[in-house]
This record gives structure tokens, C-alpha cells and sequence, in this order.
């Protein structure tokens, strides 16, 4: 099972270099972002149909059952999307500010805080899980240094890039919180069930631990998603609906492009997410990494410094580590 999650993966961080490519760039960010988002939810749509129709469900049955899980309680979906909205300023923010070899390995810091999450929520790790998630930690943090000074090998610790780590770590937080409410809504373990009866108690929430998938999940709460994106797009980044169409135009082949890789990539991780444990995906997930940097080499003549070579390495073998 490890080994046909790992060759999925794989092809999940090939399609996933390619939309970082595509979105470094892009002249208007938000503008691909959303249309790439809408045309993946778009995808996501025809597929999840397609499952059901193939386990022999009908269309009204589908349809009646989406208006059900959608009407349980619009609150949560509110916050995801206005987290996975927040996630994506602010990755186009990045983006536009500093290098994909730079951005792309440091963003990995946040792994140590997703895999705390996930075991807190049931999934327990081994003691390689462990190891990888350190070294994972570890190769993000060292990538983040300008140089590295030798003998004086603390030096880089003293002019380190506070904005970028901090918007990393800013960027985990926001993931996390995605991660922590789909893994509640689609896990069922004691410790998930304990968590959902706290806020029914409370009064938080009315979800009930219907669905049955990730991907059931992800189709419930990506239209609220979309129409909050076009909200902050409109009233907080200030671009007219009239501008994001005439984006469509200027951007067309770039936005075709980046929503086929972001179509596969997040179909084919929601299929691996659904079926492996959870610390796995994690770390299977690092190989995206090394692909975008050399991606960000050859496409946009990137330069990638020691700091960085040493943090990737240290990357991809948390992540062999950790799957292992």
C-alpha cells in the first residue's frame, strides 16, 4: 500500500512543481489562483460523480445528499474558506516577494506541526515517523540561511529572513486548521468523536460525521471556498470582476495549464489521503520539493545556494525516512 501511495504521491509533487511554476510566473497571482481553483473545482466536481455513479448511486440520490451535507452547518465551511483563502494571499504574496527556491523548502516547517496534529487526533507515529518529521523540520529551517559561514557555524542564525519564516509558519497554522477540520469531519476514531461531542455540547457545530470521504468533504465545502475567494478577490485585494475576467483572457494558456497539475495533484492526494495513514502522506508529500526547485532551475533560472541544497536533501530523506 506505502509503495502505490509513494508512486501516486510522486505524480501528485510532479503536477504540484508544475502549478508553483506556473503561479511564480504569473503577473497576477490571485487572479490565476482563483480561476485555477474554479476550474479545479470544476474537475473535482466530474470525478466525484463519477465515483458515486460508478458505486451505483444515482444523480438525484448524489444531489440530494450534497444539499444535505451542505445545509449542515455553513459556519464551518465559512472558516475553511476563509483559512484556504487566507493560505492563498498569502502564498502569492510569497511568491511575488521572494525565490521559489527559497519559499518552496522553508514552507516545510510547518510539518512537524501537522504531524503533532495528527497525533493528538489518533494516528500514532513511530519512531522513524519521528526521525523523518525532525530531519524534514530541520532541512526547512537550514534553507532559510542567506549563506552558510564555516568554521562559525551558528552565524546564519543572526541575519536570519524573519518575514519569510514567520510567514511560513503563518502558512502552516492556516493549513493546519484546514487539516484539522477535514480530519474531524472524515476520520472516525475515539479521539475524533470526543472532539465533535465537545462542540455539540457547546454548541459550535452541528456536524453530525456524515461524510464518508475527503473528497465528499472537499466537494461540500469548495463552492462556499470559491465564492469567498471571489469576495476577498473583489473586496479586499480590490479587482474588479471585470479585471479577473479580462485575466481569464490574458492568462488563458497559463491558467489551462496550472489547473490541470492542481487538478491532479489534489485529486490524487485526497485518493492517497483516504487510504494510508495519515503521518505517510505527510511525509510522502516532501518530493514535491526538490521538483520545484529544479523546476524554478531550468524554467526560470533560479539560483539555488548551498543553504538550500542542504535543506532539500535533508527534505527528501525525512520524507524516505518517515514513509519507510
Amino acid at each position: 500500500m506505502v509503495v502505490l501511495a509513494f508512486i501516486w504521491l510522486v505524480i501528485s509533487a510532479v503536477t504540484a512543481a508544475c502549478y508553483n511554476i506556473f503561479l511564480k510566473k504569473s503577473a497576477d497571482k490571485l487572479a490565476l489562483s482563483f480561476w485555477v481553483e474554479v476550474f479545479t473545482f470544476i474537475g473535482m466536481t466530474g470525478m466525484f460523480y463519477q465515483n458515486n455513479f460508478a458505486a451505483g448511486s444515482s444523480l438525484l440520490a448524489i444531489t440530494q445528499r450534497m444539499g444535505v451535507l451542505a445545509g449542515e452547518n455553513i459556519f464551518n465551511y465559512l472558516i475553511v474558506g476563509l483559512v484556504v483563502v487566507l493560505s492563498i494571499a498569502l502564498k502569492a504574496y510569497l511568491f511575488h516577494h521572494y525565490s521559489l527556491s527559497k519559499i518552496i523548502p522553508i514552507l516545510e516547517i510547518g510539518t512537524p506541526l501537522t504531524a503533532f496534529l495528527y497525533f493528538l487526533l489518533g494516528d500514532q507515529l513511530s519512531s522513524q515517523e519521528t526521525l523523518g518529521i525532525a530531519l524534514i523540520s530541520a532541512g526547512a529551517f537550514i534553507s532559510g540561511f542567506k549563506r552558510f559561514y564555516f568554521p562559525n557555524i551558528l552565524k546564519p542564525l543572526l541575519n536570519l529572513p524573519l518575514f519569510l519564516y514567520l510567514g511560513a509558519l503563518a502558512m502552516a497554522l492556516l493549513e493546519t486548521s484546514e487539516n484539522l477540520i477535514v480530519y474531524l469531519t472524515t476520520e472516525a476514531n475515539a479521539t475524533t468523536q470526543r472532539v465533535i461531542d465537545f462542540f455539540h455540547t457547546h454548541g459550535f457545530t452541528l456536524f453530525t460525521k456524515e461524510f464518508v470521504s475527503s473528497l465528499e468533504y472537499f466537494e461540500v465545502s469548495s463552492f462556499f471556498f470559491i465564492v469567498i475567494f471571489f469576495c476577498y478577490v473583489v473586496f479586499a485585494a480590490k479587482k474588479s470582476p471585470k479585471h479577473i475576467w479580462k485575466e481569464l483572457y490574458l492568462q488563458k494558456s497559463g491558467i489551462f495549464w496550472a489547473s490541470i497539475a492542481n487538478f491532479f495533484s489534489q485529486y490524487l492526494y485526497y485518493y492517497v489521503y483516504q487510504n494510508n495513514d495519515q503521518a505517510v502522506v505527510v511525509a510522502l508529500t516532501k518530493f514535491s520539493v526538490p521538483l520545484t526547485l529544479a523546476f524554478a532551475y531550468l524554467t526560470l533560472k533560479e539560483e539555488i545556494h548551498a543553504p538550500e541544497i542542504v535543506g532539500v536533501s535533508l527534505i527528501v530523506v525525512g520524507g524516505v525516512v518517515g514513509a519507510l
